[in-house]
C-alpha cells in the first residue's frame, strides 16, 4: 500500500498522529531490533565515526552505509548531535536569502536540469510565502527535514542506487508521506497559535522511531547518522536540496504506486 494511512480523505488531521504512534508501536518488533542494536558500536565515538578501515558493523549494507560519501558532503566527516541541530533548523526561512555555500555537490548536473525543465507547470502550483504566517513557514520545513530523512536513509543503505524498493523505503520513513501528518510549529501568537509544538529535534525522533519499526537496517546509530546527514544537505543550501527532491523524484516516478506522491 502506497500510505499507512488507509482513509486520508475521512481521518481528521488530530487524530492522525495517535494513530500513527499507536500503528508503530503495534508494529515494533524488539527481537528484531535487538538483532540490529549492536550494529555500528563502533562508530559510537567521534574517532572511529564512519571510519571504515577499523573493522565492519556485522552486516556488509550497513558498513558500506556508514562508509560511503554521499553527494552532499562537501569535505570531512563531523558529527552533530540532535540536540545542537535545532537552532540550524529553526534558522531556516523561505524567501530571498542566500542560497548557501557554492560547492561541487550543490551544482546540477545535465540531467538533473532536464529533469527539472521536464516537470509540468500543473505540477507546481503558485505559492504566495509572502502570505504564509511563521507557523506555516516552519511546519513546511519541518515537513521537508522528514522528508529528507527519509531520502538520506535511502541514499546511503543503497549506496546511491535506488532499488525497487526504494520507493517504500522513503514514503514509510517519512510520517508526512506516509501519514499526512502535519507539523504544528511556534506562531507569533493569536487564534492560530499551536495546542503543541513540533520541534526539528522532536521531527528527528520521529525519523529515527520509525526507521526502528520498518526498514531492514534498525540502528539507532544509523539514524543518527541521517540525521546529520540531512544537517549536511540543509548546510549546503538550496541547491543541494533540490537535488536531492529531484533524485527523490525519479524514485517516485519509477514506482508502479508512489508516483502518485509526485503530483
Amino acid at each position: 500500500e502506497m500510505l499507512e494511512l488507509h482513509e486520508p480523505d475521512i481521518t481528521p488531521e488530530g487524530d492522525r498522529r495517535s494513530m500513527r504512534l499507536d500503528v508503530e508501536a503495534d508494529k515494533f518488533d524488539p527481537g528484531r531490533y535487538v538483532d540490529d542494536v549492536l550494529l555500528g558500536e563502533e562508530y559510537a565515538t567521534d574517532s572511529q565515526y564512519c571510519d571504515g578501515d577499523d573493522g565492519g558493523g556485522g552486516d556488509m549494507i550497513f558498513d558500506e552505509a556508514v562508509r560511503m560519501e554521499p553527494h552532499w558532503k562537501k569535505s570531512g566527516k563531523t558529527r552533530v548531535s540532535i540536540e545542537s541541530i535545532t537552532g540550524d533548523i529553526e534558522s531556516l526561512s523561505i524567501g530571498t536569502a542566500a542560497a548557501g555555500p557554492s560547492f561541487e555537490s550543490s551544482q546540477l548536473s545535465e540531467d538533473e536540469m532536464q529533469l527539472l525543465a521536464s516537470i509540468p507547470a500543473t505540477n507546481m502550483p503558485p505559492v504566495n510565502f509572502a502570505s504564509m504566517n511563521q507557523s506555516q513557514i516552519q511546519s513546511t520545513l519541518l515537513s521537508l527535514l522528514d522528508i529528507l530523512f527519509a531520502y538520506a536513509y535511502d541514499h546511503r543503505t543503497t549506496g546511491g542506487d535506488p532499488t525497487v524498493e526504494s520507493s517504500w523505503t522513503v514514503a514509510i520513513l517519512s510520517p508526512t508521506l506516509s501519514w499526512f501528518d502535519k507539523y504544528d510549529a511556534v506562531t507569533d501568537g493569536g487564534t492560530d497559535a499551536a495546542t503543541h509544538i513540533d520541534t526539528p529535534a522532536g521531527v528527528f525522533l520521529w525519523c529515527i522511531r520509525r526507521s526502528l519499526v520498518y526498514p531492514y537496517l534498525r540502528s539507532y546509530n544509523l539514524g543518527v547518522m541521517i540525521a546529520n546527514d540531512v544537517i549536511s544537505i540543509l548546510r549546503g543550501g538550496r541547491r543541494v536540496v533540490l537535488r536531492c527532491l529531484l533524485s527523490l523524484r525519479k524514485i517516485f516516478e519509477n514506482s508502479t504506486g508512489h508516483y502518485l506522491l509526485n503530483k
